[in-house]
């Protein structure tokens, strides 16, 4: 929220961003009272725009796929492969976190699969062997872990070195390099979902290609922020001024806006339409599409 009364004293009228859930939802109640347009390329809980909705606050838009699409895509995978593990969900309490570990545990359960143990940590602690502990005991084959990539990769390394072996399943936040960086080999075949990479689309590679050429990766989210840039860039084209909310309303009622993605559209709730998932799976400290 500080950082969202900074930009509005700085009278900026266009965000991209926030990344996470956890900060764009109390930003957003900012924006939307000043009339900001704020795109957010990363942030998956669904109560980001199912509030704006609410509450009649237009500005409030995302670029990116909800948590219960995901939580539904998951949850379906989950009950269809892991019938019959010993499954156990551990979150961060986060908004992000719990929210994605409580959807995909609600849907699985509607599958007639169910967990053994639902535990909460508590983030940016070095130490989760207390927790590593409680899922060698309970024979836990396989983890859903709803949180960030620094203790998920924690909770791996150190599951690693006390010889407990579990196959994690996890957030789309593991997208990024950080993850191995922290999981090592103990992060080999770890599962995530991620909306479909668009690094290998025509429409994306001008930009692919240039990022290269600067020396920077097109993975992760980078490209979600590129689309959240040129959805913005033309709704001030099309709405002839950056006024925040007359470029949210050229952008809900102009129809599609071209980006790395392809045509883009954002439906009533300002969720931009067609974001589905696949499962990627990290492999030799890389990750790509599961086959």
């Amino acid at each position: 929220m500080s950082v969202a009364n900074h930009v509005i004293g700085e009278q900026i009228t266009l965000v991209d961003g926030h990344v996470c859930s956890g900060a764009s939802i109390p930003a957003s109640a900012v924006y939307a009272e000043y009339g900001v347009l704020m795109m957010a390329p990363a942030s998956v809980n669904s109560k980001l725009t199912d509030a704006a909705f609410a509450n009649g606050w237009p500005t409030i838009m995302r670029l990116y796929a909800r948590d219960d699409n995901q939580g539904k895509m998951v949850g379906a995978w989950m009950a269809d492969r892991y019938k019959g593990k010993t499954i156990a969900f551990v979150h961060d309490k986060s908004t992000y976190g719990k929210g994605l570990a409580d959807q995909i545990k609600s849907n699985l359960n509607a599958a007639g699969v169910h967990e053994i143990l639902y535990e909460g940590i508590n983030p940016g602690e070095k130490d989760y062997s207390a927790i590593v502990g409680k899922l060698k005991a309970a024979g836990v084959e396989v983890l859903y872990y709803g949180g960030y990539p620094t203790e998920g990769g924690l909770i791996l390394r150190q599951a690693a070195d006390q010889g407990v072996k579990f196959q994690m399943v996890t957030t789309s936040g593991f997208v990024t390099p950080e993850f191995w960086a922290i999981a090592g080999t103990a992060g080999e075949g770890t599962l995530f979902p991620f909306v479909r990479d668009p690094v290998g689309l025509e429409t994306a590679k001008h930009v692919v290609n240039e990022l290269r050429a600067a020396g920077l990766a097109p993975g992760g989210f980078t490209l979600f922020s590129y689309a959240t840039v040129q959805a913005l860039a033309e709704g001030v084209r099309r709405a002839g001024t950056t006024d925040g909310l007359a470029v949210a309303h050229a952008l809900r009622t102009g129809g599609p806006v071209a980006t790395v993605f392809g045509p883009v559209a954002f439906d009533a709730k300002g969720d931009a339409e067609g974001m589905t998932y696949e499962m990627n799976v990290w492999r030799d400290g890389r990750y790509g599409t599961l086959r």
